[in-house]
């Protein structure tokens, strides 16, 4: 009996995989030759499939149905925040706080007017400032020119 290769060396190593469609045990095996460092799933025996895609989960459907959820999660929480409060946490904004202002429209409440993004300096605000300064690099903003100082910081 023969030992086996070191783990190191598997990477190009040439395996050959069998196929045979699940629905007909008796067909003719596909042989593809693949490498060993590939990661391949077997099926058990019995495992469920979509019946409205056709695929196995996490399918096409589930994960979309999944990132609507999230966006409409998301688009509630946003339009439950109200003027003069953070776009992150939902806080009000008081005249002591320290704040991270963006000029211009707002990217996310439109319908606040322009120069309404703001945010907390807090901790647990500051995901969020990421999250809407990446959405204004993306429209080409240079970061010099996005944050202004809020008006309670000099």
């Amino acid at each position: 009996m023969g030992t086996q290769p070191e783990r190191g060396t598997w990477e190009h190593r040439p395996l050959v995989l069998v196929l045979r469609p699940a629905e007909q045990p008796t067909a003719k095996v596909t042989h593809y030759a693949v490498r060993a460092s590939r990661t391949f799933f077997v099926l058990p025996e019995h495992y469920s499939v979509c019946r409205l895609c056709d695929e196995i989960p996490p399918c096409t459907h589930a994960t979309t149905e999944a990132a609507i959820d999230r966006e409409m999660e998301n688009a509630e929480r946003l339009m439950a925040i109200q003027p003069g409060c953070c776009l992150g946490c939902g806080e009000p904004i008081t005249a002591r706080m320290k704040t991270e202002r963006f000029p211009g429209s707002n990217l996310w409440r439109p319908d606040l007017g322009d120069g309404s993004a703001v945010f907390h300096t807090r901790a647990g605000c500051q995901d969020y400032v990421s999250m809407y300064r990446k959405q204004w690099q993306a429209k080409g903003i240079e970061d010099a020119q996005m944050t202004l100082p809020g008006p309670n910081e000099g």
